[in-house]
């Protein structure tokens, strides 16, 4: 057999296999299309967004705007997961929606000293 004859069968069988590799893929990746629409589906969640805020702070209280995607403001919850601020900043922290696409977020309190100002970690969760 000659080494023309070996690269062309290795090569037939090089293309079967790629195929094959192509066509597992193609079922992969319609399996996951069809799982994430039954998971979309059957979730009562439409959107999530995460934003990282650091409001402006003095002692009567400020606030700062975030600009988000459009959500209905009837169907959606806030939650704020984290305050991150340093170990001498004592406050109040919230957040409300002004219109479908802006969260106005306030921090309130008492600053002793030089501390960092606070970082807040929120979500916007819009239900169907």
């Amino acid at each position: 057999m000659s080494l023309d004859a070996v690269i062309s069968a290795d090569l037939v069988k090089t293309r079967a296999e790629i195929a094959a590799l192509s066509n597992a893929l193609i079922s992969a990746r319609n399996e996951i299309a069809g799982l994430s629409g039954q998971i979309s589906n059957g979730s009562a969640i439409k959107s999530v967004q995460r934003i990282r805020l650091r409001p402006a702070y003095n002692y009567e209280g400020a606030y700062s705007d975030a600009t988000i995607t459009a959500i209905n403001p009837q169907k959606t919850l806030i939650l704020i997961r984290g305050v991150y601020v340093g170990s001498t900043l004592y406050g109040r922290f919230d957040c409300e929606i002004i219109n479908p696409t802006t969260l106005r977020c306030y921090s309130a309190g008492y600053s002793g000293g030089y501390v960092p100002l606070p970082e807040m970690d929120i979500q916007v969760v819009e239900f169907k």
